[in-house]
């Protein structure tokens, strides 16, 4: 069993009442997917939000993957970064979307063909560039949102943090959707490295959000539509 350096986060399963509403977009070529993911969100009123990405591709391209920790003050840490030439070509990736100090930030994991073959990994967003375009299919929360915050027990300064928020102003030509959702998720606290800063900075959420339909550890699970 893996075990973390601090004490165990309580509560360890949160369930809090709010809305999602599903959007479509493209991210845009040239942009740090960062900037193409955030742009058209924050644009349509939401400060949070969940997506699926597929197709498209990367360039420059990095990612980390999972490894040992140097020592014992974390239970595993991450590779140094990955810069693959060619950049890479995106099959599936899912990403949580929420705030860092008051400013977006996000976290994800994806799978994608590079030219040593089929990878799989963390992808840094202010390192990786739009190459081709994304499609991306986003549910934007309303009501709650993530944000990175201090966590004792994997000895990081990043974690999953559930807090509840006002919608931002969403513009008359908002292209969001009228589907509504209860949700439901698990903020286990789990972080990436990234070789943006000296000290580690990490995702918003992605413990809580692998997929938007993906088994989240707590008593319920997540579609754009429906919780149970």
């Amino acid at each position: 069993m893996l075990r973390q350096p601090g004490p165990a986060l309580q509560p360890r399963t949160v369930g809090l009442p709010g809305t999602a509403r599903p959007l479509a977009f493209t991210l845009e070529p040239g942009l740090t997917l960062l900037e193409a993911v955030a742009r058209p969100l924050r644009a349509a009123g939401f400060a949070s939000a969940v997506l699926e990405l597929a197709g498209g591709g990367f360039g420059p391209f990095a990612y980390v993957m999972p490894a040992p920790s140097p020592d014992a003050s974390h239970a595993a840490w991450y590779s140094a970064a990955q810069l693959p030439a060619g950049g890479a070509r995106l099959e599936r990736g899912c990403v949580t979307f929420g705030e860092r100090a008051g400013e977006p930030w996000l976290h994800a994991h994806a799978s994608w063909q590079e030219a040593a073959g089929r990878r799989g990994g963390h992808v840094l967003p202010e390192e990786t560039r739009i190459a081709a375009p994304v499609a991306a299919r986003a549910w934007g929360l309303e009501g709650l949102g993530f944000a990175v915050a201090a966590d004792a027990e994997t000895n990081s300064r990043c974690s999953v943090r559930w807090r509840r928020l006002p919608a931002l102003a969403r513009s008359a030509s908002s292209p969001c959707g009228s589907g509504r959702t209860r949700i439901c998720a698990t903020p286990s606290p789990r972080c990436a490295a990234s070789t943006a800063s000296p000290a580690p900075s990490c995702a918003a959420a992605w413990a809580a959000w692998s997929a938007p339909a993906s088994r989240m550890g707590a008593p319920c699970r997540t579609t754009p539509r429906s919780c149970w």
